[in-house]
């Protein structure tokens, strides 16, 4: 009884020292940067007095999880002080403290389907998948490293809940309710972006993951189909660092081996025969691209440079006139390039990127292909740097993982790769040789990256962003047709 008494004051105590801590003072001790109105003192409080994990919170975001495809396990834990819901990271592990009303709305979630009812309560789904967003991103390293804005990282998160609800289904409108909660502040405030700039983000994301399928556009016009280039001569030459993919046919998509990790743009699953084709065995690294600004120097194209070298995950660095690559990453992928940038280097050495279905026969591992889910095998372990393999600790050396049937390495995980093609839906017409819509809003990327989850490493999986897009996880390798022309067909 004694003890007990001893611990009933002390956590009195510990309460009433909290609350005279003025809210600012008390943020710096937190890594947080999630929520809506509430406080960082609140969330000091909750992170205080928390005693654990809360059964029916766990649940809630195991499904949600689970949805998404994160493997990673989040505390969840209910806390009256925070509104709606917040991410924390409390001695580096990932928590989401719930307000029990919030979490009572949250339990009447169905993730049963693959595409969400339209009765679903897209706002509380938005809000959640923000507060992942902010986890998944590791906004408290970079907040406390690298002294990123809260607002950039708010936008970050907005993007990441909108591409999710888009894979769920949502309309534009639903995926954008979440930011109509009155908690959230039209012009914005410290920490928040203005509303206006919030909807944008989530419309980003959610069009960046299929949501622009939605909508209805007038069909691109047809492309005449390409006249098959010729085989190459038995002593064609292999140009170096490059490797012979024979071409045939396969069947491109939603596969079985991919069992149900498919996405909808995945869909329908339809026979490509492509002709043969070149395509690089490792990543370009930093120490090749540099080689190449020194030769072009970083030029704009699209209204962004083709490296973004102010990046604080850029590997490269420029001194005086002289690009170079930081001390121990020369032969790490070259990441924080953009499409054009990835395309303006291949036409130096050239060459061009892959087209989708070049990259995704070639990542299955063309005639020699076993089947297999992910590059190579199905353990990603052996094959990928992604989530688990790196710790969310970066890029690593090309070609340290095993390779594939072709012997390509970091076809799968890495750093995502630049296709040539425009994003667009799949037809379940079979194709020769095909090059993607004639126009568009969203370049390819494949393969997913050091910080993916297992879901987005896989051969078939999809995403894309718009060509001056450039991120900590986007590189690209090179591809040449047969005959030796740097054009696809």
């Amino acid at each position: 009884m004694h003890v007990k008494k001893q611990l009933h004051l002390y956590y009195s105590f510990l309460v009433l020292l909290l609350l005279a801590i003025p809210p600012q003072l008390t943020a710096q001790n937190l890594n947080s940067y999630g929520g809506h109105s509430h406080t960082d003192n609140d969330a000091a409080l909750c992170q205080n007095l928390s005693h654990g994990s809360d059964a029916e919170a766990q649940r809630v975001i195991k499904k949600l999880c689970d949805k998404i495809g994160i493997y990673a396990h989040i505390e969840a834990v209910r806390c009256e002080r925070v509104a709606n819901c917040r991410a924390e990271n409390i001695d580096g592990l990932p928590h989401i403290f719930f307000n029990p009303d919030f979490l009572n709305q949250a339990q009447t979630l169905d993730f049963s389907s693959s595409k969400l009812p339209t009765s679903t309560n897209w706002a509380i789904l938005g809000v959640m998948a923000h507060e992942i967003g902010h986890l998944q991103n590791h906004h408290h390293a970079r907040l406390r490293k690298n002294g990123e804005s809260k607002k950039s990282l708010e936008l970050e998160a907005d993007e990441y809940s909108g591409c999710q609800l888009a894979r769920m289904g949502a309309t534009l409108p639903q995926a954008q309710k979440a930011l109509y909660l009155p908690d959230v502040s039209d012009a914005g405030t410290y920490s928040h972006p203005a509303r206006k700039d919030r909807l944008l983000a989530v419309e980003k994301g959610w069009r960046s993951c299929g949501g622009s399928s939605i909508v209805v556009v007038p069909p691109p016009t047809p492309s005449p189909i390409p006249t098959p280039t010729p085989r190459p001569k038995p002593d064609q030459p292999v140009p170096q660092g490059m490797v012979l993919v024979k071409g045939g046919t396969f069947t491109m998509g939603c596969t079985s081996e991919q069992g149900d990790d498919c996405d909808s743009d995945e869909k329908p699953a339809h026979q490509v025969s492509l002709s043969d084709f070149f395509i690089s065995k490792y990543e370009v690294t930093n120490a090749e691209y540099a080689e190449f600004l020194n030769a072009k120097g970083n030029q704009t194209e699209g209204g962004k440079t083709w490296l973004d070298i102010e990046s604080s995950s850029c590997d490269i660095e420029k001194q005086g006139s002289r690009y170079s690559a930081k001390s121990g990453y020369a032969n790490h992928p070259v990441r924080e390039v953009t499409w054009y940038g990835a395309t303006a280097y291949a036409k130096w050495k050239g060459m061009r990127l892959p087209t989708e279905a070049e990259w995704e026969y070639a990542a299955r591992g063309g005639q020699e292909m076993r089947s297999t889910k992910y590059a190579g095998s199905n353990d990603l372990d052996k094959v990928a740097w992604y989530s688990t393999t790196t710790g969310y600790s970066g890029t690593k050396e090309v070609g340290t993982k095993s390779s594939n049937e072709l012997g390509l390495y970091d076809m799968s995980g890495n750093v995502w790769e630049w296709c040539s093609d425009w994003k667009g839906d799949y037809s379940s017409s079979s194709a020769h040789n095909p090059t993607g819509p004639s126009s568009g809003s969203y370049r390819v990327l494949r393969g997913g990256s050091w910080d993916s989850n297992p879901t987005r490493c896989r051969v078939a999986h999809r995403s894309s962003h718009f060509p001056t897009f450039s991120y900590y996880h986007v590189g690209f390798r090179l591809a040449s047709s047969s005959n030796g022309s740097s054009s696809q067909f």
